[in-house]
């Protein structure tokens, strides 16, 4: 039991903290400015300014919870429309998504150790840790 409930802390501190991560990538890389349109040899690049959404951690586990069912693929989408979050999608997309994969760890971490409880399995054998995701390539590759 004291095995149980210390995986299911560890779980809930990697999915807080995967909130956090992504509501500092939302939030610290969003533009407020996008081109529409690159210059060329006789013409300049026009530029658009475009509204930032207001991005707090609640927010988030609402959407990510409620609206997407803790599917990040959907949400993925979801800020592929948003002409704010571009380089944002463009990091986490690079590496065929590792970025995603690794905000879906984070993310999935509750589900995972709930799952394992209510298989009657051990949590705590190959638990997820925070040193495991150092170790990821997204946060790795430097």
């Amino acid at each position: 039991l004291k095995l149980a409930l210390s995986s299911l802390s560890i779980a809930e501190d990697l999915y807080s903290l995967g909130l956090c991560f992504l509501q500092l990538l939302l939030g610290a890389l969003a533009e407020d400015e996008v081109v529409i349109k690159e210059g060329g040899l006789f013409s300049d690049t026009i530029k658009e300014k475009v509204s930032v959404p207001v991005v707090t951690q609640q927010g988030l586990e609402r959407q990510i919870e409620d609206v997407f069912n803790g599917d990040i693929g959907q949400l993925r989408e979801y800020c592929k429309q948003e002409p704010a979050y571009n380089k944002v999608v463009a990091m986490l997309d690079e590496n065929e998504l590792e970025g995603w994969r690794f905000l879906t760890t984070m993310l999935g971490a509750r589900q995972g150790v709930a799952k394992k409880l209510k298989e009657s399995e051990m949590p705590g054998t190959g638990m997820l840790t925070a040193r495991a995701l150092l170790a990821s390539p997204f946060i790795s590759r430097g």
